[in-house]
């Protein structure tokens, strides 16, 4: 199977933005100026024409605005009958793609996946398979609103937020809980043969990825041996042995980061483990492209650098690849 090349990226969360952590009632979390709709808006708005002429498909990781979903548990709770009809829409919607369709051909499929965490490695594992018969691009896009309330609650009920006066970064000794974020992340891949055809330039391989669903427990990690196999195999058939990060999950909780480290230690203990979460927060169902983009942003240079990501979301869906920077 021919690996998929990464063509173009851009990404929003916390560190591009300069925000800082706050804390709130219902823990740490990093809050952006604007909703998913309109970082989405924004990264589209950069990608090349050249790009967007070839997409013919697109997958998003999200299916609706968290800020509309919000606004419809208000409106139940203070007993409302109906929602306006646009955030009732939204809610169960994508976000706005017409900045895609002015550029793109009518034909355009459009997927939605959602695997919680993971999803923006799940996006890229069914591409890897859609693309291999076809010369197209196809676009993964990533987004959320993690800050918003009903979602801290929801963290906050399992369990998984830290409320510590300091913040903790995960993979620390002292980190007790996650600090949600919002983020979004686009990433445009293709086949290198195509990318060559059409005389592309390549940020980065994505020399294998790695997909199981393991679903034991809602939102414990899964069995060790499985993902611990995930992980080798994954790494195996990339032919790569030359790692310079394992870019983790690590969500800071304790029982999150203490299997993660345990895999760590015993596939790759001599790579530095690194997680972007203590700088933008969990970004949630954004949060493995978001993170990809980031550590590729990170690694580029002269040099290729070879790194591993790791995505792993409740239910028991667990993603890796691995990439390397050109």
């Amino acid at each position: 199977m021919e690996p998929l090349v990464i063509l173009h990226t851009c990404r929003i969360d916390a560190q591009t933005e300069n925000v800082s952590p706050t804390l709130t009632n219902h823990g740490w979390c990093v809050t952006l100026p604007y909703g998913s709709a309109e970082m989405v808006d924004r990264m589209l708005q950069g990608v090349p024409c050249n790009l967007l002429q070839h997409v013919k498909h697109v997958i998003l990781t999200n299916h609706g605005d968290h800020a509309a979903k919000q606004q419809i548990h208000e409106d139940i709770w203070n007993k409302k009958h109906r929602s306006r009809p646009l955030v009732s829409l939204q809610s169960i919607g994508t976000v706005d793609l017409r900045e895609i369709f002015k550029h793109t051909a009518p034909s355009l499929n459009v997927f939605s996946v959602y695997t919680a965490c993971s999803s923006g490695i799940k996006g890229l594992h069914l591409l890897e398979q859609l693309l291999q018969s076809t010369d197209d691009l196809a676009i993964v896009l990533a987004y959320e609103s993690g800050s918003v309330q009903y979602l801290r609650h929801i963290f906050d009920s399992v369990g998984a937020t830290s409320k510590d006066p300091v913040w903790a970064p995960p993979l620390t000794s002292n980190a007790n809980g996650t600090m949600l974020g919002d983020g979004a992340a686009l990433m445009i891949v293709s086949k290198q043969s195509t990318a060559d055809k059409l005389g592309v330039s390549v940020k980065a391989c994505i020399d294998s990825i790695g997909f199981a669903t393991v679903p034991t427990h809602f939102t414990r990690p899964s069995q060790q041996d499985i993902v611990h196999q995930l992980i080798v195999d994954t790494i195996e058939r990339s032919g790569k042995s030359d790692f310079v990060l394992w870019d983790a999950h690590a969500t800071g909780t304790v029982i999150g980061d203490t299997a993660e480290k345990t895999l760590h230690n015993a596939i790759l203990p001599h790579v530095p483990i690194y997680s972007h979460k203590a700088v933008a927060g969990h970004t949630l169902s954004a949060s493995s492209l978001v993170e990809t983009v980031a550590a590729i942003d990170r690694l580029s240079g002269s040099t290729q650098q070879t790194f591993l990501k790791c995505g792993f979301g409740f239910g028991g869906q667990n993603g890796v690849m691995v990439v390397t920077t050109l």
